[in-house]
């Protein structure tokens, strides 16, 4: 189940993860939520699968778990504020954080 992703598009996703600061989300009957990930890796491309850690006392995790899907957003340097956001520095509520 979930979107097919093409094995040259996971790979070529896959080069931008290295140095990144990625933020990843979910969304579903759990609600949305979402926080920053420092470590990001790809496990294979066939099938596409990638190894995530999050600590299981973060705000986000019932909801990632619950939902079953997630996505990576990888920022770009201008995006430091979304990155610190979403790590709880700005102690904003998770709804808050999509905005």
């Amino acid at each position: 189940s979930g979107m097919a992703v093409d094995r040259q598009e996971f790979r070529d996703a896959m080069a931008r993860l290295g140095a990144a600061v990625n933020v990843i989300t979910t969304g579903g009957p759990a609600g949305r939520g979402g926080f920053t990930a420092s470590a990001v890796c790809s496990v294979t491309d066939d099938p596409p699968t990638l190894l995530l850690c999050m600590n299981r006392g973060a705000t986000a995790a019932p909801r990632l778990k619950e939902n079953g899907v997630f996505c990576v957003n990888t920022l770009a340097a201008h995006q430091a504020e979304v990155s610190r956001v979403f790590a709880g520095a700005t102690k904003c509520s998770m709804e808050e954080r999509f905005r």
